[in-house]
Parts: structure tokens; sequence; C-alpha cells
């Protein structure tokens, strides 16, 4: 019986853990959305403007103010295009 006790212990411990990393994700991702939000407001830029000067959707551009995608490594370097910034900026939050 104490096996089975640790083994329901150890599930309840890493699901905690898992929904404080899902947390910290969604928290870093919505600061991360509303950096891009200032920059494109700052920029006066609407999101068919970024997406002109960049390759991505500005449907994908929306979800990731919004705080809805995790864009890779490579769509942030090409967002910084977009906004006609430095990659580096997109994480200054």
């Amino acid at each position: 019986m104490l096996k089975h006790n640790n083994l329901i212990s150890f599930f309840f411990e890493l699901s905690e853990k898992l929904l404080y990393m899902d947390e910290v994700a969604a928290n870093t991702l919505r600061r991360f959305g509303e950096n891009i939000a200032k920059i494109k407001k700052n920029k006066k830029l609407s999101y068919r403007k970024i997406a002109a000067n960049c390759d991505i959707e500005h449907s994908d551009i929306k979800r990731y103010v919004d705080g809805k995608i995790n864009p890779t490594l490579l769509s942030i370097v090409d967002l910084a295009k977009g906004l006609d910034i430095n990659p580096k900026d997109l994480f200054d939050f």
C-alpha cells in the first residue's frame, strides 16, 4: 500500500508542476504579445503591413499578439524583420 500512496503522491506533485509550467508559459506568451502590440502601436503599423515586410501571415502575427501560439526562433527573427527591429527587442518585456 505504501508504494501505491507514493505513486499517487508522485503524480499529484507532477501534475502541480505541469500546471505551474503552463502558467509560466502562458504568462510569457502574453507578455511577449503585449510587447509586440506596443512596438506595433509605436510604429503605427497594421498586422498586414508587418506581414508585407516579412514571411508571416497577418493572422499569425495577431495570434502572437494574443498569446495564442508560441513562435519558433525563425518566426521571431522574421517578425523582427517585419517590425524593422532587432530580434532581441521582442524580448524586452
